[in-house]
């Protein structure tokens, strides 16, 4: 039996590359087809966790990104999938002693929130290390009898896009909750009755962030402050919308976007500065100097 488990997109590269094959990786509507079962070698996955739902969601209903009106929700059923969307859907799965393969959980129209961001949603998305831990006692009891076992792909997704958007406070909170998810993985295989393998990988490295160390007086002065990333309580991307929804809140003329719209007011200058100030900065990044 084959699982995947992503805070992505199901339908990005990664665990596409497990399932799909197709001309390029942003080809999601297709990818998504094949991960439900048509695909050449017919229905290839037993379990999938992440994001991604809009893929699958005809574009005649909200919160679809598909550009036909194919409800590949629907084709999954058909192909036997079992099928949750949210945290309600996946508490009933109690952490895997309720699951009925084959199943599909899509938890987030797209990417599933960074972890900074995702906690203080009121528990409405599932961790990488919650989701690994159903995933594994669903696997696990689902070949009790199997000589063959199970293979899972758990992949901290979106410690790729902390990197690429140069957001450390994102990516090292995503590194933490993978290594929660690791952590997971360790206590499974720790168990009596288990024999399995365990392989921890990454695939690139992307932002340059990096710790060192002073190797002696000679080298320049390496300066590690820790406490401010420790200090900021949002991710730069979570922040970025916050700040979009209050300027569209407040009708503020945009920020300088090259489009020619009506000068601020001395009134909404004042308001922005102080929402930067006061929301973006001390509150989000945690920075009051």
């Amino acid at each position: 039996m084959t699982g995947l488990v992503v805070t992505t997109r199901i339908t990005d590269a990664t665990p596409a590359c497990f399932a799909a094959h197709v001309n390029h990786r942003e080809e999601e509507d297709k990818i998504a087809e094949q991960e439900v079962g048509e695909h050449p070698l017919g229905r290839v996955l037993d379990l999938m966790l992440g994001g991604g739902r809009c893929h699958f969601l005809p574009n005649t209903t909200k919160g679809s990104c598909r550009d036909d009106e194919r409800d590949i929700v629907a084709l999954a059923r058909d192909n036997g999938f079992n099928y949750v969307d949210d945290r309600k859907g996946f508490d009933g799965l109690d952490f895997g002693a309720s699951v009925k393969l084959p199943l599909l959980g899509l938890f987030a129209d797209t990417d599933i929130p960074y972890e900074v961001d995702r906690r203080n949603m009121n528990d409405v998305y599932p961790s990488l290390s919650e989701m690994a831990k159903v995933a594994l006692e669903a696997l696990q009891a689902a070949t009790l009898d199997s000589d063959q076992g199970f293979f899972l792909m758990i992949e901290g997704s979106r410690i790729d896009h902390a990197g690429h958007g140069n957001d450390p406070v994102a990516q090292v909170h995503e590194v933490l909750a993978y290594d929660d998810a690791f952590s997971t993985v360790l206590d499974f295989l720790s168990k009596p009755a288990v024999e399995g393998v365990l392989v921890g990988t990454s695939d690139h490295e992307t932002g340059g962030l990096a710790t060192a160390r002073q190797l002696h007086d000679e080298y320049p002065e390496y300066h590690w402050f820790p406490n401010v990333l420790a200090n900021a309580s949002r991710s730069a991307e979570n922040l970025a919308y916050q700040l979009r929804d209050h300027i569209a809140g407040k009708h503020i003329s945009p920020l300088d976007t090259g489009i020619k719209t009506p000068p601020r007011s001395a009134a909404e200058d004042e308001d922005l500065k102080s929402y930067v100030r006061s929301h973006i900065l001390s509150t989000g990044l945690g920075i009051d100097d």
